[in-house]
Formats: C-alpha cells, sequence, structure tokens
C-alpha cells in the first residue's frame, strides 16, 4: 500500500470508528508520570543519546529550517524531544510533551501511531492530518529496531511547518535512521565482546594488566588486585599508570611486537620484608599490523617455591632420619651393655657416686638415641578407647613435682569427666608432657599454667587448650615451630615438639600457637572426636 491508501483508511477510522471532529482541536493529556517517563527512558538509555547525536547532524544539515525532533518508545509515548523553541512552543499548544501517547483515537491520524502501526517510515504533510488544527504542520517518523529480537523499539520524528515541507526529509530522517540501528547493533556487539572480555580475564586465576601504546595501564582484573594487595582503582585514579618492575618488559614488546614469557620477576611487600616471586609472560595487542598495546599477565610461584624448598628438606630429614636408624642401630646395644656393666659395678660401693654419674650420662645418651629413632621412623598410632579427662589429669600430676620447682603451678579445667576418644594414649601423654614442659619452661618468674579441655558438638571435635604467662614467641619462632633442631632453650635436642606434631598429625588433629612477645603463649591441639 501506499501513504495516501494508509490516510484514507485511518482518516476512515477517526470519522467513522472514533466520531472524532476534524473542526476540534485535538487535546492530548500526559498520561504518564514523571518516574514512569524515566522508566521508560532507562529502556532505551543506551539508544536515546545515539539518536541525538545523529539527530543533531540532520538539524545541522537542515539549517535554517525550524525543526523539533522527537522520540517515542513502542507504545507511542513521548519520552524525548528537542529542536527549534518556537516550535516548541507551538507544539506546547497542542499538549505535545514528554509522556503523552500518540493514540489514533485522541490524536487523529498521525505519522507517529501509523509508523507504529505498519512498521515504516510515514509522512504527513498539512491535510494529510485528520484535524484542520494541524494542517500548517508536516510530520514525518520512521520506526527504529533496537534489542536482539530486532522489534520495534520506538520512532524517530522530526516535525515542522507545511512551507518547510521537502519530499526529501523523510528520506533524510529515513538515512538517519538506518545509521542509528546500525551504530545500536555496533554497540550491542561491542558490548557483548566487552562483557565476554571481563569474564575471561575476572574467571582467570592469573594477574592481568592491560596497557596502551605509551605503556600505560588501562585495565586489570581482580587477580591482580589480590596479588599485589592494594586497590588498582586507588591508584589510577590518582593518576598513577606505570608498569614498574615490569616497565622493561612491557618497553621491550612494544619496540618489537614479540612476546616475552615465564619471565621471573619478584614484588616486595612490607618495606622488602616480604615477596612474592612470579612467572611473567607479556603479549603484543595488534590492530592490524600496529601494537597498540599490551597484556601482561602474572602467576604466583610463591607457593610452588615454597613447595620445592620443603620438598628438599623433606629429602634431607628422610636422609637423615635413615641415617640416624642406622646410627641408633649399632650404638644402642654397646650403651645397653655399658649400662648394666655400671650397674654391676655398683654393688662394690667403691665408686657408687661416679658410676651413678655415668649411669646418668648414658642414660641421657640413650634417650638422645631413642629421639633419633623416632624421627627415623614415620609416626604410628595404635589408638584404642581413653578417658581424655583422666589422660590429662595424670600427665599434670605427673609434671607438678617438676613445675613446683619453677615456681608454677598448673590449673586444670574440664566438664567433661567422661570424654571418651580412641587415641593411642602413650603417645598422646608424651604430647601432653611435651607442651607442657615447654610451658612452665619458659615462665623464668612463675606463674600459672592454664589446662583446658573443650568438646566442641556443632564440629564434633575435642580441643585441649595450655596457656602459659612466659616471655611469648616472635613471628619468626612460631613460623619455625617444628622444625628439626630448632630450640630456644639452653640444654634443648629440637626434637620433641617434631615429634609431638608429628604424633597429632597421626591422630588426624591441628595444632594452632597464638603468642607475642613478652605476653606468653596459648596452644590449641584439636582432635575430630
Amino acid at each position: 500500500m501506499d501513504f495516501n491508501t494508509y490516510i484514507n483508511q485511518s482518516k476512515r477510522r477517526c470519522r467513522e470508528d472514533y466520531r472524532l471532529e476534524p473542526t476540534e482541536v485535538p487535546t492530548l493529556e500526559i498520561e504518564l508520570t514523571d518516574i514512569e517517563v524515566e522508566r521508560r527512558k532507562q529502556r532505551l538509555e543506551n539508544a536515546l543519546p545515539v539518536i541525538q547525536h545523529f539527530m543533531e547532524k540532520v538539524i545541522y544539515y537542515m539549517d535554517g529550517t525550524p525543526i523539533i525532533v522527537s522520540t517515542t518508545d513502542d507504545e507511542g509515548y513521548m519520552i524525548h524531544k528537542f529542536g527549534d523553541q518556537s516550535m516548541m512552543e507551538m507544539i506546547d499548544a497542542f499538549g505535545i510533551h514528554n509522556g503523552v501517547q500518540f493514540r489514533e483515537r485522541v490524536a487523529g491520524t498521525n505519522s507517529i501511531a501509523l509508523s507504529l502501526f505498519h512498521d515504516e517510515p510515514i509522512g504527513l504533510v498539512g491535510k494529510d492530518h485528520y484535524h484542520e488544527a494541524l494542517h500548517d504542520i508536516a510530520c514525518y517518523s520512521a520506526p527504529f529496531h533496537y534489542g536482539e529480537d530486532n522489534r520495534i523499539s520506538g520512532t524517530i520524528s522530526i516535525m515542522t511547518t507545511v512551507e518547510y515541507a521537502s519530499q526529501f526529509h523523510l528520506g533524510l530522517l529515513s538515512s538517519a535512521v538506518d545509521s542509528i540501528e546500525r551504530e545500536l547493533r555496533l554497540q550491542g556487539k561491542n558490548n557483548k565482546l566487552e562483557i565476554l572480555n571481563q569474564i575471561m580475564i575476572n574467571s582467570t586465576p592469573l594477574g592481568m594488566i592491560m596497557t596502551d601504546q605509551e605503556g600505560c595501564i588501562t585495565d586489570y582484573n581482580a587477580a591482580l588486585e589480590k596479588l599485589v594487595e592494594y586497590s588498582m582503582e586507588d591508584r589510577l585514579k590518582n593518576g598513577d599508570t606505570k608498569t614498574y618492575v615490569i616497565k622493561p618488559y612491557v618497553d621491550h614488546v612494544l619496540l618489537t611486537g614479540e612476546k616475552l614469557e615465564n619471565k621471573e620477576v619478584t614484588l616486595s611487600f612490607d618495606d622488602g620484608q616480604r615477596e612474592k616471586i612470579c612467572q611473567l609472560d607479556v603479549l603484543p595487542i595488534y590492530d592490524g599490523d600496529e601494537v597498540i598495546g599490551t597484556c601482561a599477565q602474572f602467576r604466583d610461584m610463591t607457593n610452588y617455591y615454597e613447595l620445592q624448598e620443603k620438598l628438599i628438606e623433606s629429602e634431607k630429614l628422610s636422609t637423615l632420619g635413615k641415617f640416624s636408624a642406622g646410627l641408633a642401630h649399632e650404638i644402642r646395644n654397646p650403651l645397653t651393655s655399658i649400662i648394666g656393666l655400671t650397674q654391676l659395678l655398683k654393688e662394690t660401693n667403691a665408686q657408687n657416686k661416679y658410676l651413678e654419674i655415668i649411669t646418668s650420662e648414658l642414660d641421657r645418651m640413650k634417650n638422645l638415641v631413642n629421639q633419633f629413632v623416632l624421627l627415623g621412623k614415620p609416626a604410628s598410632v595404635q589408638p584404642s578407647p581413653c578417658h581424655l579427662h583422666n589422660l590429662i589429669e595424670e600427665t599434670i600430676e605427673l609434671m607438678k613435682s617438676s613445675a613446683r620447682l619453677q615456681n608454677v603451678r598448673i590449673e586444670f579445667e574440664s566438664d567433661h569427666k567422661d570424654l571418651v576418644m580412641k587415641i593411642d594414649e602413650a603417645k598422646m601423654k608424651q604430647v601432653f608432657i611435651n607442651f607442657l614442659k615447654n610451658a612452665y619452661e619458659s615462665m623464668e618468674d612463675g606463674g600459672v599454667v592454664q589446662v583446658r579441655l573443650v568438646h566442641h558438638p556443632d564440629s564434633n571435635e575435642v580441643e585441649v587448650i595450655i596457656e602459659d604467662e612466659g616471655e611469648g614467641m616472635t613471628p619468626d619462632q612460631i613460623s619455625n615451630i617444628g622444625t628439626l633442631f630448632n630450640t630456644s632453650k639452653e640444654n634443648g635436642l629440637g626434637m620433641g615438639l617434631s615429634i609431638s606434631l608429628e604424633i597429632i598429625k597421626a591422630h588426624h588433629g591441628k595444632v594452632e600457637f597464638d603468642s607475642e612477645k613478652g605476653q606468653g603463649t596459648k596452644v590449641e591441639l584439636r582432635f575430630p572426636m
């Protein structure tokens, strides 16, 4: 059909169906509140700036022609208009404001309603309008399509007076709408690509930085902030876009266009007190044949290198364990014989005083060898039902006399006297002896060692807490707990805690230390029931 057919059909509906009087001035009432208008604008928030940009160019090309540009949504509600001030005053007289709806049954034959109904550009000039009051106006409307479903999203219209009407106006409007739709489709694709890009960047555990052609940071991901331990957003807001430690690598890639891989860089923290070792890849970003930036990605290798060191230490301990087991086997029997002979010599009563010293020292040597034997073997336990309350109480009674010599009192608190769990009683007793001994020996000025037995039904765990009032430990001392031969005691061997931690581990337990220098130490032993 042609325009004349559309117009004649519309006029017939206005006359016969809606009973509109052509001599009356159409009165459009605002049907939407300001809030509802804003809500409808938000549906087209990406489209409206593009429409304004292209339609301002149309106004520029039609210089000297008084024009108003209006945008409606897919239901014909006007949500935006701009243009010539004198034309604005004229349409205000007809009540044409944001929030009015261009329904044919109220506004009569109009280009907006026809354009939405037929989904094609429509132009009405002068007497094409049903109401005589609009015969001095020329209106051109074209539908625009925005979104994935490509349905009508609304209309874009231009309005002028009859004396400025031209057959070219509808073509100019249609061309502008085509450009608007292309731009909106392109923006939609770019937004999708940007979303996919952000998903890829933010889902990777690698820290990533994007730079421009000058080597300045333009983008980053959450993993990078976690790695560097500060807010990149704050840094960029302050204008700091430098790449610092990786600058030589970024500059090289920008200059040569060649990627760099597996470069080791060190990030320093806390004024050089702490470091993270990373492997760095820097890749060029091309636009055609031109390098326009780089993408740098960091892999935190700190844990890997720490694991390597622990593996080396483990191998050393394994070798030492095998050696100590062999050494112990070779000298334990002679030691036993010597101890037996000294016992016989005691019967002469001639040199009992010296023989007691010899026996004591030999016992000490035998104890040392036995400790080496324990280190040489994996910790194995033979669990059986045990009243944990009674075991701790017995251990404390055993240690009280030694603690009293240090002017230390050991107090025990427990509400779980009937608590039974499967443990290796002898080895667990060794653990408690070790921690209690460490506790009261750290208290040179005396004091109290608090021991508490706590049951956690929610996690089905048992917790033994040993808290002293000793000299406490530094962070370095805490980090070295359990390291073989590491001890702060003058006559210590540095093996007791290593053995105890192995026994706890064999019971699937955990140990936590809470200590500050000069503030005492709290040890929490946790075991599953």
